[in-house]
């Protein structure tokens, strides 16, 4: 089975909307027919320090971070405290 993926993303201009990534995956079988699924996940952007903040507030405390404001990836490692 062959499969092509496709990613739509809705992003409204004001940062604190939802957002929406619609993926659909187009699957092709071994006789050439055609099917697709499609998946939808709503979210809310958030921020570097938002997220850090409630990581902190949950009762983790950050062990490392790589964010860098010109980076276009992150991780944070946290352990419970």
């Amino acid at each position: 089975m062959r499969c092509t993926s496709l990613y739509i993303w809705s992003i409204p201009d004001d940062f604190g909307s939802p957002c929406t990534a619609e993926i659909v995956l187009l699957l092709e079988d071994a006789e050439g027919r055609i099917s697709h699924r499609r998946h939808v996940i709503d979210f809310v952007p958030f921020r570097h320090d938002d997220l850090a903040d409630s990581i902190r507030a949950a009762g983790f405390t950050v062990r490392d971070d790589s964010f860098q404001e010109d980076g276009s990836f992150y991780a944070i490692a946290a352990t419970a405290t």
